[in-house]
């Protein structure tokens, strides 16, 4: 049975947590005297009972999804480098075209998920801008705690009025406009929410008074806020606040769906949630639980989940409040990485399989499909195969320092102890590419992958090889000062500063020079 929020608050405060609320049928049956020919009519309902139980079961789980897909990094990201010598800052395509140059320091870049667009906020931590592949430009020269919405669309942010009032704004990128969602003379605002189409936005009010009650508002299309409850925090809102995650001073979970409230077991140290906040996978004492559609959690291992183990060109993660947000549609059939140092895989009927039962592996990386591993050990790199049915695990390299790896595992390119680079196919033959291989990075393609060759003279000079074929140099990158992974493309300088010079990867093997400083 569920409940509204300010009932679920009712309850806590009495010590009435949440439990099973289903009626007990047996002593249904025992009220009744019934005749064998009723008694033949309840049995056959209880039968289709417990087919819908089944069925719900199955609903539960949600398996309509495409469970396998990633949000992958794409072509329409932006690069952000800022030059701390000059207190500028450039924004540039993927193409290597400078979009913007804006005359402000840097302290925080907080791009959204697919690094389409950004908040840039400077030095002093007040005066922030928006930057995307198509405008930039000053969005508040006082403001605090800059919020942007996934889609890049709404930005939520504090400042004062003229009359001294604390004001939580949401600014619309697109419209240009600014609209006050909440004002307080006293009061502060903290753990602001924001759904992923930034639409809706839950936060708190908490006076100055540290040990004053404080309220939790939620606000949707920028209309007028609606209290949620006092004393809680929202850590999760989806589109249209749908789904809406909180937790009490005394740690217990809740989900209300559409305002219809569950409490959830247990307590929470730490939560994930997948793209559209339908599915909650969430950490306590007794290991990890998973609710689905806002249904009551179960609980799947007893180990603590801390991370998932994702593809080599995924998107970054959105950390907020205790929780965190895959850009992923669900959970299902993931490898996870444990904090007891194991690494298991959630199946697509969220059951928990051994992978590895102890921390001797690191730079763990998934294929794009989900199905196969390849990780790091003491003793090499190894590659578990087919995790959904009868996991093979067979040994890639041995004697290595580094490696990287196609998104589709089709190759790997690794640099042995003795510093020499070899490239392995995907039908196992090996070829020596190199000697003398300091660093290398592989394109997000796949497809080439380059890296630093140490001359006689110890400086460093950039190669490339394509599908493994023989190293050849980079224009310009005799003598390279730094060599980096951006967003999407590759970067390397050569120079001193003053007569620095950034190039950027723009087409396979090719560099442009973006910028002189």
């Amino acid at each position: 049975m569920s409940r509204n929020i300010q009932e679920v608050i009712r309850d806590e405060m009495r010590g009435e947590t949440g439990g099973d609320y289903t009626n007990n049928w047996n002593d249904i049956h025992r009220s009744f005297n019934m005749s064998d020919k009723l008694r033949l009519v309840v049995m056959a309902v209880l039968l289709l009972l417990m087919a819908f139980v089944i069925k719900s079961d199955l609903d539960y789980i949600n398996t309509y999804r495409n469970i396998s897909a990633y949000t992958l990094i794409s072509k329409n990201a932006i690069e952000i480098y800022h030059d701390a010598s000059y207190n500028k800052t450039y924004v540039f395509d993927t193409k290597g075209n400078m979009l913007h140059q804006i005359d402000t320091s840097t302290r925080r870049i907080e791009y959204t998920p697919d690094y389409t667009a950004a908040i840039i906020t400077n030095n002093d931590n007040r005066r922030f801008y928006y930057v995307s592949d198509k405008e930039y430009f000053l969005v508040n020269e006082n403001g605090t705690y800059p919020h942007i919405s996934d889609n890049g669309r709404f930005l939520y942010y504090t400042n004062f009025d003229d009359a001294g009032k604390l004001v939580l704004y949401q600014y619309d990128v697109d419209d240009k406009k600014e609209i006050r969602i909440d004002s307080e003379q006293s009061y502060m605002f903290r753990d602001i929410c924001v759904s992923p189409n930034g639409k809706a936005v839950a936060y708190s009010k908490v006076a100055n008074t540290p040990s004053e009650s404080y309220e939790t508002f939620l606000s949707i299309e920028g209309n007028t806020p609606q209290k949620l409850g006092n004393d809680i925090s929202v850590f999760g809102v989806a589109d249209g606040g749908k789904y809406l995650y909180y937790k009490n001073e005394a740690g217990s979970l809740f989900v209300s769906v559409q305002g219809e409230v569950t409490g959830l077991a247990g307590g929470m140290d730490w939560a994930f949630f997948n793209l559209d906040y339908s599915e909650i996978l969430y950490t306590n004492s007794k290991g990890t639980y998973f609710s689905v559609n806002g249904k009551p959690s179960k609980h799947i291992t007893d180990s603590k989940i801390f991370g998932l183990v994702t593809p080599s060109n995924y998107l970054d993660n959105d950390n907020h409040n205790g929780s965190m947000k895959y850009e992923i549609t669900s959970f299902q059939k993931k490898a996870v990485i444990c904090s007891d140092g194991g690494m298991r895989f959630i199946t697509a009927d969220f059951k928990v399989n051994d992978l590895l039962p102890d921390d001797d592996y690191y730079h763990a990386i998934t294929s794009n499909s989900g199905e196969d591993v390849i990780y790091m050990s003491r003793e090499g790199v190894f590659k578990l195969s087919n995790l959904s049915g009868v996991v093979k695990r067979e040994e890639f390299i041995s004697d290595l320092k580094d490696y990287v790896v196609a998104p589709d595992f089709s190759s790997v390119y690794y640099i042995d102890t003795n510093g020499d680079l070899y490239y392995r196919n995907a039908s196992g033959k090996t070829k020596l590419i190199t000697k003398n291989v300091a660093n290398l990075y592989l394109n997000r393609l796949g497809d080439t992958v380059f890296f630093l060759v140490r001359n006689i003279d110890q400086r460093s000079s950039l190669y490339y090889s394509r599908n493994g074929g023989t190293g050849y140099p980079i224009d310009e990158g005799d003598e390279v000062r730094s060599f980096d992974m951006w967003n999407y493309g590759i970067i390397f300088t050569t120079g001193e500063y003053g007569e620095r010079k950034v190039y950027y990867n723009t087409r396979r093997s090719d560099f442009s020079l973006i910028l002189t400083n």
